[in-house]
């Protein structure tokens, strides 16, 4: 069998397990040239930076596939992985590495945690989608669909669901500070035992925010807005 030798001269054989292929039909590992200052959308450059496994698990599963450890290039193999260094032939030249399978261009609404994005501070964005049965829940009154005591916030939140095959529209849906997620009885009488779905996305207390919120903006009265005439301002009778 034919292998490839690493710089530390381990052999690994060739004819392993590829990775997922994603929308463009490369596999998760594949290394391009990019001629630009900044690798494409799901690529990383091959600099030997160090990156989140919760932001790239698919990366990291592949290098524990094929290379017995995520952290083959460094990282801590927990928490964090190191991709390869490969150099570019110009200054211009990047090499970059397929490092996940874009959340617009697949399925995401799946029974899995999956990351779909960032959330404003750098944390990453996770969506999932919930299925449950008999929920019941009095006139007005909230239902827990599940609990995850790792959600530290919902971002979006919207479930559907049926009662004796009627169908119910969206109520409110919110988080408790034991974790779990709850949606509320639009009906205001009654208890009801709700069958349905829910898709919520949310961030994690276990991320580290990477990047500073900014700071809310304060209420300025009206009177003080710039550029704004007297007789524009808007009175309201009480």
């Amino acid at each position: 069998m034919t292998s490839i030798i690493m710089v530390d001269g381990t052999a690994i054989p060739l004819g392993g397990p590829r990775g997922p292929a994603g929308p463009d039909g490369s596999p998760i590992g594949t290394v391009i040239s990019f001629m630009g200052s900044a690798a494409p959308e799901d690529y990383l450059v091959c600099d030997g930076g160090v990156h989140n496994i919760a932001e790239y698990p698919d990366l990291a599963e592949f290098f524990r596939k094929q290379f017995g450890a995520a952290n083959h290039f460094g990282g801590d193999g927990e928490t964090n992985f190191a991709v390869p260094t490969v150099q570019g032939t110009e200054a211009a030249m990047l090499s970059c590495i397929k490092a996940r399978t874009s959340a617009s261009a697949e399925d995401v609404y799946s029974l899995e945690e999956r990351i779909v994005g960032r959330w404003i501070d750098g944390r990453p964005l996770y969506r999932k989608t919930i299925l449950f049965a008999d929920v019941g829940i009095a006139g007005g009154a909230y239902g827990n669909i599940f609990t995850d005591k790792n959600i530290d916030n919902i971002v979006f939140g919207s479930w559907s669901g049926s009662y004796l095959n009627v169908s119910v529209i969206n109520g409110p849906m919110f988080k408790r500070d034991d974790g779990s997620v709850e949606i509320k009885n639009i009906f205001t009488s009654s208890q009801y035992n709700f069958s349905g779905t829910a898709t919520i996305e949310y961030i994690k207390t276990t991320d580290q925010p990477t990047i500073p919120l900014p700071e809310a903006a304060a209420n300025v009265p009206q009177e003080d807005w710039p550029d704004v005439a007297e007789d524009e301002i808007v009175s309201e009778e009480i």
